[in-house]
């Protein structure tokens, strides 16, 4: 059985769903030419993001970058570091991952 996440990324997704909270992903974006995997996690009508970047080095893996950005994102809801305005995200509740 092929598994599409980490046990990382089952973990965050079980506290996020503790917290009622939703997620989306973006692994389109690029920064200073580097590609980037992005997850924006919205608990409580707030915004948390977190990055993943890519080095010249590495190959693109989504379940890894989804981990990492997934955590990035928890550390600043940790940190209660909370992104007001995010340039992309929950338009409609098509486009996210209610869990």
């Amino acid at each position: 059985m092929k598994r599409t996440k980490t046990n990382h990324e089952r973990q965050l997704l079980k506290r996020l769903k503790s917290l009622n909270g939703k997620v989306k992903y973006n692994h389109n974006a690029e920064y200073d030419g580097k590609r980037q995997s992005v997850a924006l996690i919205i608990i409580d009508n707030k915004f948390y993001q977190g990055t993943a970047t890519l080095s010249e080095k590495d190959q693109f893996n989504r379940k890894l970058g989804r981990a990492i950005a997934l955590g990035r994102a928890f550390k600043n809801y940790d940190k209660k570091n909370d992104c007001p305005n995010p340039a992309w995200g929950f338009k409609d509740e098509h486009s996210t991952t209610n869990l």
